[in-house]
């Protein structure tokens, strides 16, 4: 979330009066000073129910898109048939 207008949409669903630290200028103020891969998880069934997470980095070994000929030969046929 970069603008403010993006911060006001999250905050207005997320406040929840009878949590200490959730009223609508409190969260607006965190989520202002989140660093980047923060995230703010709400999970009703957990005491506290809002907390903070960062992932784990991760990296991916995907290339993107297979070609034709990497289908064909995946799929273990020569011609491929156009699907409707």
């Amino acid at each position: 979330m970069q603008t403010d207008a993006d911060r006001a949409r999250v905050v207005e669903s997320l406040p929840n009066a009878s949590e200490p630290g959730s009223s609508p200028a409190e969260l607006a103020n965190l989520l202002r000073r989140l660093e980047p891969r923060w995230f703010l998880v709400r999970n009703v069934h957990a005491d506290p129910p809002t907390t903070l997470l960062q992932p784990r980095w991760a990296m991916s070994f995907l290339r993107g898109p297979m070609t034709q000929n990497e289908i064909r030969r995946a799929v273990g046929t020569t011609r491929l048939r156009a699907v409707a």
